[in-house]
């Protein structure tokens, strides 16, 4: 008999081929979409700096707006400066790696020094214009916040990765690529947040420093309160621009970039980097990707020329990998496929293995009774013919006598008949929780067996088809028990009919095979067996 994992397996097999083929076909075209979005996402912000040109060579905003974007947006590198005529480079603005910036708001920032003469000094910067955009920077110092910082990734520190990803979000929010980005993207950088401090004229105090995003419930804490100054720290006071949830990280040197690209980033004048042999005169620029472990780097050049004079944009930072951004979907997506095309096979195979084991059942019970009517018919008409015959030659009262005797045979033989049709008839049968021995007992009394009933329990059965097995149990026990009444134990999960036989083996006749049948139908189990002259029939919950 094939089992229920004979019909699923090779299902879930096909499921499983087809669910692969989705997860890697659909990975194939996330991977190529982030990848198309970090080079688009690199170019955009570098557009963003030739734009915030523009304006700097109008005079509308000055360095201190420029080194203000690259600690919103931070790279891990960026040098903005401008060309002379002799092809000289003159920075404007270049990465200080040993400033930490922390962000009160996009007006108001700390820098973070390890430099004692530049602690406790301030930038008031204002755009010329009247309703010009101002900038305050204070240069503290702080010893604490390094070594919150010094944890982090650095590299992933930086918000390029989300801001890869910002247009995208509000060009559709219905595409899967940019929901599940937006999702898990927002979630993916080890940021730091300032949740107490308080300031004084040169000192930052850190309080509570949590890594994570925002007040996520995971991701570790530091406690730098000082209880003796435990007053002074705010977490909402609104006269401290820099309150509660500042946020700040600081980034990593490229250095394995640098080495390679040396000859070409970070040189004094146009002709440095023309001989590198990377880029002409001609050139208006020069990128380069590669993957800094394991990770996308992207190096851009741009030679940008705005109002008469050149300026040139240096700009290197290092994104995410694929697998490190897209790890949680990959896990979720993977886990919902899986449960997806191995779930519907194996519900798929339910109704074919149910039917197969109906028609299996069908055919062993046809069998058994076909065994059970050779034998039990076998020997009423053996006796059948031996009346037929001694009808020719008896007259009277033993003619009488004979007829009687066939039509008793007959009867029986039409009982067994029958209780066949009516057991093969029966497909579904009404099930209701029940107490047996009611049952057991109208059952004894029909067929006028003398038997002692013991216990009682509830069954989930229906009553009628049910009584009739138990007619064929306790009949065939009453008609072969030979010293004591037949014995009926009814407990919880179990039905016992015994009795004594005086032999040591039988022939599964009709009466057997129907109660088989109908109990199976019951979800029930029956069980028979001689031991030491004993007969047992056992019916037992599956």
């Amino acid at each position: 008999m094939k089992r229920y994992r004979d019909f699923a397996f090779p299902r879930i097999a096909v499921g499983l081929f087809v669910g692969i083929m989705l997860f890697c076909m659909t990975i194939m075209i996330f991977r190529y979409r982030y990848e198309a979005v970090l080079g688009s996402g690199n170019n955009g912000m570098i557009d963003k700096y030739e734009k915030m040109l523009e304006r700097y060579d109008d005079g509308d905003i000055g360095p201190e707006f420029i080194s203000m974007m690259y600690d919103f947006y931070q790279f891990d590198y960026l040098r903005i400066s401008q060309l002379d005529d002799d092809g000289n480079i003159i920075p404007i603005f270049e990465t200080d790696y040993d400033i930490v910036a922390v962000s009160g708001s996009v007006h108001d920032w700390i820098y973070v020094t390890k430099d004692d003469s530049l602690a406790g000094s301030s930038v008031y910067y204002k755009q010329p214009k009247e309703d010009g955009f101002e900038l305050n920077i204070r240069y503290l110092k702080c010893d604490e916040i390094w070594e919150p910082a010094a944890s982090l990734d650095r590299y992933l520190s930086n918000t390029y990765n989300m801001l890869a990803f910002s247009e995208g979000w509000y060009v559709s929010d219905i595409d899967p690529f940019f929901l599940v980005s937006e999702i898990y993207g927002a979630n993916a950088f080890p940021f730091l947040n300032i949740q107490s401090c308080y300031t004084d004229d040169a000192y930052l105090h850190l309080g509570v420093v949590k890594k994570g995003y925002m007040n996520l419930p995971f991701g570790k804490t530091w406690d730098f309160t000082e209880e003796a100054n435990k007053d002074k720290y705010e977490q909402d006071d609104t006269e401290d621009i820099f309150g509660m949830y500042t946020s700040y990280g600081y980034p990593i040197r490229p250095d394995k970039f640098l080495s390679e690209e040396g000859d070409i980033f970070m040189q004094d004048s146009l002709a440095d980097m023309v001989a590198s042999g990377k880029m002409d005169y001609k050139d208006r620029g020069y990128s380069r990707t590669c993957e800094i472990d394991g990770r996308p780097t992207y190096g851009t050049i741009e030679i940008y020329e705005t109002g008469g004079h050149k300026y040139l944009i240096e700009g290197v930072i290092t994104a995410q990998s694929f697998t490190e951004y897209y790890m949680p979907f990959m896990i979720g997506y993977a886990v919902f496929l899986a449960l997806l095309f191995i779930g519907i096979p194996m519900l798929t195979a339910i109704k074919p293995y149910r039917q197969y084991k109906k028609a299996y059942e069908n055919n062993i019970f046809k069998n058994s009774l076909i065994d059970a009517l050779a034998h039990n018919l076998k020997t009423p008409l053996q006796v059948l013919g031996g009346y037929a015959e001694n009808l020719k030659d008896v007259e009277g009262d033993a003619k009488n006598r004979y007829a009687d005797a066939i039509l008793a045979k007959t009867t029986e033989m039409n009982r067994d008949i029958e209780a066949i049709l009516k057991a093969a008839e029966k497909t579904n049968p009404a099930l209701a929780k029940t107490s047996v021995r009611g049952i057991v007992e109208k059952v004894v009394q029909d067929v006028g067996a003398d038997a002692e009933i013991e216990g009682d329990a509830v069954f989930s059965i229906d009553k009628e088809y049910f009584a009739q097995a138990l007619t064929c149990l306790i009949d065939n026990a009453s008609r072969y028990k030979t010293v004591r009444p037949v014995e009926i134990k009814i407990s919880t999960g179990e039905i016992i009919i015994t009795n004594k036989t005086g032999s040591d083996s039988f022939t599964p006749g009709t009466g057997l095979a129907i109660a088989g049948r109908i109990i199976e139908q019951h979800r029930l189990k029956l069980k028979t067996e001689i031991k030491g002259g004993v007969f047992e029939a056992k019916i037992t919950k599956k």
